[in-house]
């Protein structure tokens, strides 16, 4: 399973596959090789989401085991090294993306106190502090995105919710569905089209894409030329 990817500017697809534990890269014509396991030592673990800084980087969050508190997030260096980062966010690290200034990356904690977390980039590269965005008690949180406003949009797996962070820490129900139909355990949520003005979530309960009305557009991500 590939439960999230990122895009290279040479339209190469980096996926977190869960079945090899890995990050593999998928060539327009198909071909599948490995990118990378983890970190020396430190074997990715349910690869889940990954995110590419301006240079290239790849984060990955390793969810672990569910409820088993084994989780890290490592960074990826072109090429394929990796990193462990950051090893204090041990609750299912789930979705993640850089924020507006690039200063911090976004973490989605799934378990155990549900919220989203942010951890500064130091300027050496390394993690620095961590500290919580936004409390999501009685959900499952698992993906996240930027609009060019500064809005978080969060979607939630459990119940059937898209919530809607605001710059000033006001958060809102953006779309909810209670019977579980247009929206359905929705993982990871992205905006999309030519001018990144449509949002998208990822139903995993439907197998389907579920299309948000909304005014603002996507904040740009990053697509690094790999070597």
């Amino acid at each position: 399973m590939y439960p999230g990817d990122g895009l290279g500017a040479d339209n190469n697809v980096y996926a977190c596959d869960t079945g090899s534990h890995s990050v593999v890269r998928i060539t327009q014509g198909g071909v599948v090789s490995t990118y990378s396991t983890g970190a020396a030592g430190e074997p990715f673990h349910f690869p889940n989401y990954p995110a590419f800084d301006s240079q290239g980087n790849l984060y990955v969050a390793a969810s672990g085991d569910w409820d088993a508190r084994n989780g890290k997030v490592f960074k990826i260096a072109p090429g394929g090294a990796g990193v462990v980062w950051n090893d204090e966010l041990v609750d299912f690290p789930n979705g993640l993306c850089l924020g507006p200034d690039g200063k911090f990356l976004y973490v989605v904690m799934s378990l155990n106190s549900p919220r989203v977390v942010r951890i500064s980039i130091l300027g050496s590269g390394d993690s620095g502090d961590v500290e919580t965005v936004v409390e999501l008690p009685g959900t499952v949180p698992d993906g996240v995105a930027f609009d060019t406003d500064g809005n978080l949009y969060i979607s939630c797996y459990r119940p059937d919710r898209i919530y809607r962070l605001s710059p000033t820490g006001n958060l809102d129900v953006l779309a909810e569905d209670y019977e579980g139909t247009l929206i359905a355990a929705p993982t990871n949520i992205v905006f999309c089209g030519p001018e990144l003005g449509t949002l998208i979530s990822a139903n995993l309960g439907r197998w389907h894409l579920t299309r948000y009305n909304v005014k603002s557009k996507g904040m740009s991500l990053h697509y690094p030329k790999i070597g």
